[in-house]
């Protein structure tokens, strides 16, 4: 079975919309940098365009992808090439159009789709390369029948289409035997911790805000009221460096970050990354 991905375009960065109203035009490319090494010849992709007034923000059309990930030079002038190199290099497919929706599936409508609440895009739209569940294909595909599609090859149907699915346990290393193993027991651990002070935490939120500093999540403008006021302070120097009891300052030694991108700041202790270093990674992605 073949993968399905959603491919988002920004406008301001690279604009889709000529591709779409070009019957002429069959083939393009795409920068996969994110998921490169599961996306593949023969996966299919959903156009989505990110529309920042959110009129149009949605699925515009199917792709079929025609090549494996390889890494290209690419002309500095694109303007989604975020290096500074002189001859930057991306990791891109090639794409064929498949299907182009005479009515795009919006999101607006999409976020009142009983399952797909949880898609990936709708959840985090700051990334290019989306996955899309077995069982979030299998509803999408259900309003893509509802849907007239034009410049469609006579072999590329609706019912065709119902073949491609991403498999749900994507994420699990193949090669790892699933069996259950036990948890639960209980321990006594004899550990040595830093003191924190909780008041810093306070204060940090007070003068920095709950807005993650490197991806810009809110947790109360996703989750509501459970989330007001929630965030993770990281230290900018890490606590674990201390060699004593020191002055921390909550505005310059002090940050808010999400869950997420603070698990991938310490993710290798002996490189931790800095808030700027964090933040380039995202631009890459």
């Amino acid at each position: 079975m073949a993968n399905v991905w959603i491919f988002q375009s920004n406008p301001e960065k690279y604009d889709i919309t000529d591709e779409l109203n070009d019957p002429s035009l069959k083939e393009e490319s795409w920068n996969v940098s994110r998921y490169r090494h599961k996306i593949k010849k023969g996966d299919i992709a959903l156009h989505w365009i990110a529309d920042e007034s959110g009129k149009n923000r949605g699925i515009h059309a199917i792709v079929e992808i025609i090549s494996e990930p390889q890494l290209r030079k690419v002309p500095r002038t694109a303007r989604w090439v975020t290096s500074d190199d002189k001859d930057p290099k991306e990791w891109m497919v090639d794409y064929r159009y498949q299907a182009k929706f005479t009515r795009p599936l919006l999101e607006s409508e999409i976020k009142k789709i009983p399952g797909l609440s949880e898609l990936s895009i709708i959840q985090n739209h700051r990334r290019i390369n989306f996955p899309v569940t077995k069982t979030e294909w299998g509803i999408l595909l259900k309003e893509i029948k509802k849907r007239g599609l034009e410049n469609n090859p006579k072999r590329f149907t609706v019912d065709t289409i119902n073949q491609y699915a991403t498999n749900e346990k994507s994420d699990i290393d193949e090669g790892l035997e699933i069996h259950p193993l036990p948890e639960g027991n209980e321990i006594i651990v004899d550990q040595k911790i830093k003191k924190r002070n909780l008041k810093l935490r306070k204060m940090a939120i007070q003068y920095h805000g709950s807005r993650c500093s490197v991806c810009g999540f809110d947790f109360y403008q996703t989750y509501g009221d459970r989330g007001r006021g929630f965030i993770e302070i990281h230290h900018i120097k890490p606590i674990g460096t201390f060699n004593e009891e020191i002055d921390v300052n909550p505005k310059k030694d002090l940050a808010p970050v999400c869950a997420n991108c603070h698990r991938i700041i310490h993710i290798k202790p002996n490189n931790v990354l800095s808030i700027e270093e964090m933040k380039k990674i995202l631009k890459k992605i």
